[in-house]
């Protein structure tokens, strides 16, 4: 890890998950037509000498050691490093908000139903970020770096190699086309008069860092809109 900091000089970290950040430049995102994606260093660290013991007969025995963790109440893998990205999601038109008429609350009224898939778009973002972050640890002779045989192939189902943030956003989404779009650049709802939509459904697209700044920005600009208005 020493010589991963010294080379790309990191000094963000964040104790309490043990992890630090690195993000791909605009340049790369542009001629590799991925979308923006943030990939978080996890450092592997036990306490525990019998758990450093077991992360080494990871490596050489890896189902016995298996059965081993499931004994231990944190899970131990062979690597020293572990590696979680967060990726900006496009608009997928088959995902939606909408009522579930077949699932009341306790109040007898419709519960939402939340449709979401992610594409073939999301994997190829991660596949070829983390190929060339895995050419660089060959080229500085740093490591080796594994990847998921998942985003090899052609399955859509994330159950096992990704997971939501539940931080859902679009479904009222901005721009210029009332046939591909609910609000204008203004936040109005296409061809309506007085109604205007903020948060983050106006987003085009779902990015991985925390939309709380641009809601706000968008809130200002919105009031800075009305007032012109009065």
């Amino acid at each position: 890890m020493d010589d991963l900091k010294k080379k790309f000089n990191l000094d963000y970290y964040n104790e309490q998950r043990n992890a630090y950040f690195i993000a791909p430049t605009e340049k790369f995102i542009s001629e590799t037509n991925i979308n923006n994606v943030g990939l978080r260093i996890l450092i592997n660290k036990y306490s525990e000498s019998s758990k450093e013991l077991l992360k080494d007969l990871f490596c050489v025995a890896p189902e016995y050691a298996e059965k081993i963790s499931s004994l231990i109440y944190k899970k131990i893998d062979c690597a020293n490093l572990r590696f979680l990205c967060s990726w900006e999601v496009k608009g997928v038109k088959q995902n939606r908000v909408s009522l579930n008429f077949s699932d009341l609350d306790i109040h007898n009224n419709l519960r939402v139903k939340l449709t979401v898939n992610l594409g073939e778009d999301d994997k190829n973002t991660i596949r070829v970020f983390m190929e060339q972050f895995g050419k660089y640890f060959i080229e500085q002779d740093i490591g080796r770096i594994a990847i998921k045989e998942f985003y090899y192939n052609d399955k859509i189902e994330w159950n096992d190699a990704g997971f939501g943030g539940s931080h859902q956003m679009g479904g009222t989404r901005m721009g210029f086309d009332l046939n591909d779009s609910v609000v204008n650049t203004n936040l109005k709802v296409h061809n309506v008069s007085n109604l205007y939509v903020l948060g983050t459904s106006v987003f085009n697209s779902s990015g991985h860092a925390n939309p709380t700044l641009t809601i706000c920005q968008l809130g200002f600009r919105l009031a800075n809109h009305l007032k012109k208005l009065i």
